[in-house]
């Protein structure tokens, strides 16, 4: 394996030192991005320090049965604030930097990797020196003019920056407290945070994919939640990414083509898009932004507000949440487009999404309740099934996640960085008329209890089984992922980030604009209008560009 030192966190002593199974650790952040201005509010998008510090895991109630026992915890999380994703256009005004509109990232700070231990050959060479390995910077500044990075400056596309690690730091410190039993001896999982003092060798797993910026936010959210010691080494489970279904792509799975292609022409969805506020608001990306498109725009926004960046005065219009400001009006229809695909008829693009992960979550579960079902910690030793899980996902593993538990689960709004879901896990003992299972479990997002919001649940705590029966049709390795149509890349997969952008529609899509094009110059002016919301013609051309039945561009992850 290649092993990675992190930074060693100031909170703790000297000793947090975890080695993990990693390739690439690397935290810097962009040059223009030291502070961001007390008197310049950002959107909960950004995840400032007071807006972690709001997402605490709240206490169990005091009507929670006598006698619970926590027994398994299931932590999935967004990674922390990053560079964009690829080097797209974003804007052109008056001003604006060309050629993307934002100006090259500049990161100061360095990478840091680490070799694994090497052993001494020769005389004496059955041992290490017993020395700390070395320690690595990675700088990406060995280009010169007229050769240059893809954002221009000393930044990688995706990079996760300091900001990023913090947020991270914070969402550790926020696990570890709820865990070991700080705010809640009730839900003490582990009775140490020392990663040597784990019950037992499995009782930590950890998971994500292989990007950077999810491999160091695993990585640093571990460490804030446990303390090490030289030579703990902790393996960090992963996969190909392009194979890898913690996050939604056709490529891997062709008939999320279909489904998204069904969300996307829904009556539904075509009406918002076709609507005269939608309109305006392409009509402000058009004309005004030089050509700006709804399928990078919320990465342009969040990027540049997040981190103190310049915007277009147009866009930098943003006061509160909901404030109907134009950036405000443009992160809530992008945000819409992509709800509406995660939960259309009943979330199936979701759930044959996330099939696979919800299967190893429930065979976690299975693992706890098989057999005469653990009741204590030590049942769970026995058994030898993890009672800590992190899986280090992207915003794109917790909307389709959050989206297969119900339709009011979720609110659709976007997950801001290091965002988190947690699955709890509850042995109940002598309460059979409340939990027939012997099991309870409790749901959360950011902090806030959503267990009430399934069906069948009516409160914080609910009986397992309510988990398991919502799971169980869709939880499975083994999808029918055969496509009856052609594969396209979802967006995750494309470089877009909503499904809102395209120049390849589908038929059905084609044939509403050829009927709309025919009553906009032959007969029913009146109808045509409102469907293109006053702009015949023009208003149906930006139809490609709101709709999203992806187009085959890079494969590459970007959100």
């Amino acid at each position: 394996i290649i092993l990675l030192r992190p930074l060693t966190m100031s909170r703790h002593p000297a000793r947090t030192r975890l080695l993990f199974s990693l390739l690439l650790l690397s935290l810097p952040s962009p040059s223009q991005s030291a502070d961001v201005s007390p008197a310049a509010p950002n959107p909960a998008y950004c995840s400032d320090p007071a807006a972690m510090e709001s997402r605490s895991i709240p206490p169990l109630p005091a009507s929670a049965p006598p006698g619970l026992r926590l027994l398994q915890v299931h932590s999935v999380f967004r990674h922390g604030s990053r560079t964009p994703y690829e080097n797209y256009f974003c804007w052109n005004y008056d001003g604006a930097t060309p050629p993307n509109g934002i100006g090259k990232w500049d990161c100061p700070g360095p990478a840091m990797i680490m070799a694994p231990p090497v052993r001494k050959q020769g005389v004496g060479g059955n041992g290490t020196d017993g020395a700390p390995p070395l320690l690595f910077e990675k700088w990406y500044d060995s280009l010169r003019p007229p050769s240059k990075n893809e954002l221009g400056g000393t930044c990688h596309i995706g990079q996760l920056l300091k900001t990023g690690e913090a947020q991270e730091r914070a969402l550790g410190g926020i696990l570890r407290e709820a865990y070991v039993g700080r705010l809640d001896s009730r839900t003490a999982l582990l009775n140490s945070s020392a990663y040597f003092d784990l019950p037992y060798q499995r009782a930590f797993r950890m998971r994500g994919d292989d990007q950077q910026r999810t491999l160091v936010s695993g990585q640093i959210v571990a460490s804030s939640f446990f303390e090490g010691s030289d030579g703990d080494v902790v393996p960090y489970h992963t996969a190909d990414y392009h194979d890898d279904p913690i996050h939604p792509g056709a490529l891997r799975c062709p008939r999320l083509s279909d489904l998204q292609k069904e969300a996307e022409t829904d009556p539904v969805f075509l009406a918002r898009n076709f609507s005269a506020s939608t309109n305006k608001l392409t009509q402000i990306l058009t004309e005004q932004l030089g050509g700006a498109t709804f399928r990078h725009i919320l990465d342009c926004l969040m990027t540049q507000k997040c981190n103190n960046r310049p915007l277009p005065d147009i866009l930098d219009d943003f006061v509160t949440e909901g404030d109907n400001s134009v950036y405000s009006r443009i992160v809530d229809h992008v945000s819409w487009n992509l709800a509406h695909r995660f939960k259309f008829n009943g979330a199936a693009y979701s759930k044959l999404a996330m099939g696979p992960i919800y299967a190893d979550i429930v065979a976690g579960l299975n693992g706890m309740t098989a057999d005469d079902g653990a009741k204590t910690k030590e049942d769970m030793a026995k058994k030898n099934v993890p009672m800590l899980l992190f899986y280090s996902g992207h915003d794109t593993t917790l909307m389709p996640m959050l989206a297969c538990l119900g339709d009011d689960v979720w609110d659709g709004v976007w997950p801001p960085y290091a965002s988190y879901m947690v699955i709890e896990a509850y042995a109940v003992p002598n309460n059979a008329g409340a939990y027939p299972s012997g099991y309870a479990f409790r749901l959360l997002y950011n902090g806030d209890v959503l267990t009430q919001r399934m069906d069948g649940c009516n409160g914080a705590l609910c009986d397992l089984d309510v988990l398991s029966e919502a799971l169980r049709p869709f939880s499975t390795w083994e999808r029918d992922c055969e496509t009856v149509g052609e594969t396209v890349p979802t967006d995750e997969e494309t470089g877009g980030t909503t499904g809102v952008q395209s120049q390849a529609v589908g038929a059905d899509f084609l044939t509403w604009i050829g009927f709309t094009l025919l009553a906009c110059f032959l007969s029913s002016g009146a109808t045509a209008l409102y469907l293109t919301g006053g702009r015949c013609g023009r208003g149906v051309a930006s139809g490609n560009d709101r709709l999203s039945l992806s187009e085959a561009q890079r494969d590459r992850e970007i959100l």
